[in-house]
C-alpha cells in the first residue's frame, strides 16, 4: 500500500512537472510564512500553532504524511474538545478543502478556515470519561450534562451552542447523509463535485454575494475616481509650472546670496581694515622705490618732488585710517558687539 501511495506521488509530482521533495519543501515555505506563531515540533513533518477560545488555550496540530502535498494532512486540537468539525479523537475533518485536499489547495488557507471557524463557534472542553468516574465513585454529585446531538462529525452537546449553528450544521451535512455510498466514492474521486456542493453551502453563498458587492463597490469607486483624472491633470500640470518656477527662483536666490557673501567678505570691517594696512605698505614700498630712482638720477628733482609726495601722503592717509578704524573695531569689542 506504502509502495503504491508512493508511485502515486511520483505520478502527480510528474503531472504537475515538480520533484515531490522540492514541491514539499515549497508548501512547507508557505506555511510557516503565512502562520505567524508556528512552532515545528519534528522538522518537516509535525506542527503547532496556540490559539485562544472560550479562555481556554489550545494548540493546533499540523501533521504532515509521508506523501504530503500529494495526500492530506492532518489536523487535530489538543488538549481533546467538542466541536462541529472535530471527531470523537479531536481531528479536523468538516473541511471541504481539507477533505478534498489536492495538491493546488493552500494550507495555510485551510488553517486560517479552522481558526476562523473555532471563533464563530467556540470549541468546549471534552469531558473525560476517567474524570467523571471518579467523580462518581467518590461521591461528588456534579450537574447533569445537557442532552447530546449527534453529528456525522462527533457529538457536542446540545446545550452548549446556539440553535442557529446547530441548524447550519446539519444543513450542512444533511446533503452528504442522505448520499449512499456509491456517491460518496464518486465524491472522493471527483473534485468538481465537492466543489460544487460546497459552493451551495449557504456561507460559502453569502461570502460570494459580499465579495459581489465588494466588486460593484470597488467598480464604482474606481469610476467615480476616473471622473476626477481630468481635475486632476489640470491641477498636476499646475503643480509641475509652479515648482518649475520655484526651481529657477532658488537658482536666482542661490546666486544673489553667493554675490552677497562676496559684497559681504568685501566690506567686512576687519577686512577694510587689512585692506588699508596692506595698501598703505603698498605706497610706502612705492615711494622708498622713487626716492632709489632720484638717489641713481634717473629724476629730476621735481618728478621726484611731486611723485615722493604723493605716494608717501596717500601711505600716511592710509596708515592713519587703517590705525583709526583698529581704535573703532577694539572699542565694538568690547562694548560686546
Amino acid at each position: 500500500m506504502l509502495r503504491n501511495a508512493k508511485r502515486s506521488s511520483l505520478r502527480g509530482a510528474a503531472a504537475v512537472g515538480g520533484n515531490p521533495q522540492d514541491l514539499r519543501s515549497t508548501k512547507i515555505f508557505e506555511l510557516k510564512t503565512r502562520c505567524p506563531g508556528l512552532l515545528e515540533r519534528v522538522a518537516d513533518s509535525e506542527f503547532s500553532l496556540s490559539f485562544s477560545c472560550g479562555g481556554t488555550e489550545y494548540l493546533l496540530i499540523i501533521t504532515l504524511p509521508i506523501e504530503f502535498p500529494f495526500a492530506s494532512p492532518v489536523l487535530s486540537v489538543q488538549p481533546p474538545a467538542q466541536h462541529p468539525l472535530l471527531d470523537e479523537a479531536s481531528t479536523v475533518c468538516g473541511i471541504t478543502d481539507l477533505t478534498a485536499f489536492s495538491i493546488h489547495a493552500s494550507l495555510p488557507d485551510i488553517v486560517h478556515q479552522v481558526l476562523s471557524e473555532f471563533i464563530t463557534v467556540p470549541l468546549s472542553k471534552r469531558q473525560d470519561s476517567a474524570t467523571s468516574a471518579a467523580s462518581s465513585s467518590s461521591g461528588i454529585v456534579e450537574a447533569r450534562s445537557p442532552p447530546m446531538t449527534m453529528y456525522m462529525n462527533g457529538t457536542i452537546p446540545s446545550g452548549t451552542l446556539p440553535g442557529d449553528v446547530r441548524l447550519r450544521s446539519t444543513s450542512i451535512y444533511s446533503e452528504v447523509n442522505a448520499l449512499s455510498v456509491d456517491d460518496l466514492r464518486e465524491w472522493s474521486t471527483d473534485d468538481m463535485k465537492v466543489k460544487e456542493f460546497a459552493e451551495r453551502l449557504p456561507h460559502v453563498r453569502t461570502r460570494k454575494e459580499a465579495l459581489r458587492q465588494l466588486a460593484e463597490s470597488n467598480e464604482a469607486l474606481a469610476k467615480a475616481n476616473l471622473s476626477t483624472k481630468d481635475g486632476l491633470d489640470e491641477k498636476r500640470c499646475r503643480v509641475l509650472a509652479l515648482y518649475e518656477e520655484l526651481s529657477q527662483s532658488k537658482q536666482q536666490f542661490d546666486t544673489s546670496q553667493e554675490t552677497f557673501r562676496l559684497l559681504e567678505r568685501s566690506y567686512n570691517p576687519q577686512t577694510l581694515k587689512d585692506g588699508l594696512a596692506r595698501s598703505a605698505q603698498e605706497a610706502e614700498e612705492e615711494s622708498d622705490g622713487i626716492a632709489q630712482q632720484f638717489l641713481n638720477k634717473e629724476l629730476e628733482v621735481d618728478e621726484f618732488l611731486r611723485r615722493f609726495m604723493e605716494t608717501r601722503t596717500r601711505s600716511h592717509e592710509r596708515s592713519a585710517k587703517a590705525e583709526r578704524l583698529h581704535l573703532q573695531l577694539e572699542a565694538l569689542h568690547r562694548a560686546g558687539f
